[in-house]
């Protein structure tokens, strides 16, 4: 223990959670009786580097190192606080649910082509949402989401690879691709930016598609990329799926230094009557 001053005493902790003990008692009146108060897991000490590790099954912190990182993400996100930079190494890693990034965090990984964060074959979510301006993911590969049920999980479906939401927060050096949704209001296949705090930069985003074959009185927008506000610069947007706006669909934010190849607008294949406007734009 280290002490700045006799009213303001420093502990160094190692990495954990802490349950703390308070007695109040008036010196010099015996009296009076002491106030006691006890609170379970109060202070979270957490260390400034957490590593994902393809394989390693630790399940306790610390998770500070290669050595004894783990290969469950969705753990070291939700034990993460704010500034916490989360390394995601080499390998696949499934994960079982949504990653939120509402905290101030920095994902990232050895480059999208050698660590790659997937959704179980089992599971029907997207892969990320990220809900904080100053939270960054970069160089990793997102693949596999999907919203193949009605009504999704979270109740709007949008971004079913990856998802930058009021709050926002930047994408950059990553890819997106082999997402999957397949209900009418699920917009955004690959990826959906809706926040003027979104960035969404150098990034591969393929092979997302909505697979929706129903009803004509409703249209998906955004195979590759949905955009509602924010800034998409310096993309590759190739061989996406939709009703319309294969490659993206815009109606707010900017996009731009973007190249877009092989994306597809279909029409309904109930009655042929809509969609398959601007496969790419």
């Amino acid at each position: 223990m280290t002490q700045s001053s006799e009213q303001n005493p420093q502990l160094a902790l190692p990495a954990g959670w802490y349950t703390v003990d308070l007695t109040v008692s008036v010196v010099g009146d015996p009296a009076k009786t002491a106030v006691a108060a006890t609170r379970v897991d109060y202070v979270h000490v957490c260390p400034k580097d957490l590593y994902a590790v393809a394989g390693n099954e630790h399940e306790t912190y610390p998770w500070d190192s290669p050595a004894n990182g783990t290969s469950n993400i969705l753990a070291l996100v939700d034990e993460a606080l704010d500034g916490t930079t989360i390394h995601i190494g080499e390998g696949d890693f499934v994960i079982k649910n949504e990653m939120v990034l509402s905290k101030r965090l920095t994902v990232t990984g050895e480059g999208w082509e050698k660590s790659i964060i997937r959704m179980s074959p089992n599971a029907n979510y997207r892969v990320l949402r990220m809900n904080n301006k100053s939270s960054v993911v970069e160089r990793v590969t997102l693949a596999n989401g999907r919203c193949a049920i009605y009504n999704g999980r979270d109740g709007d479906g949008t971004g079913v690879g990856v998802l930058i939401s009021g709050n926002g927060g930047e994408l950059r050096d990553c890819r997106v691709t082999g997402a999957v949704s397949k209900e009418y209001y699920q917009n955004g296949a690959g990826v959906s930016v809706e926040s003027n705090d979104a960035f969404v930069r150098r990034c591969l985003i393929d092979h997302n598609d909505n697979r929706y074959t129903g009803s004509s009185a409703t249209i998906q927008y955004g195979g590759g990329l949905y955009v509602t506000a924010g800034l998409v610069e310096n993309c590759l947007v190739v061989s996406n799926y939709t009703r319309q706006g294969g490659g993206v669909h815009i109606t707010g934010g900017t996009v731009r230094n973007c190249t877009f190849a092989f994306n597809k607008a279909v029409r309904c294949q109930q009655d042929n009557k809509t969609g398959g406007a601007a496969g790419g734009v």
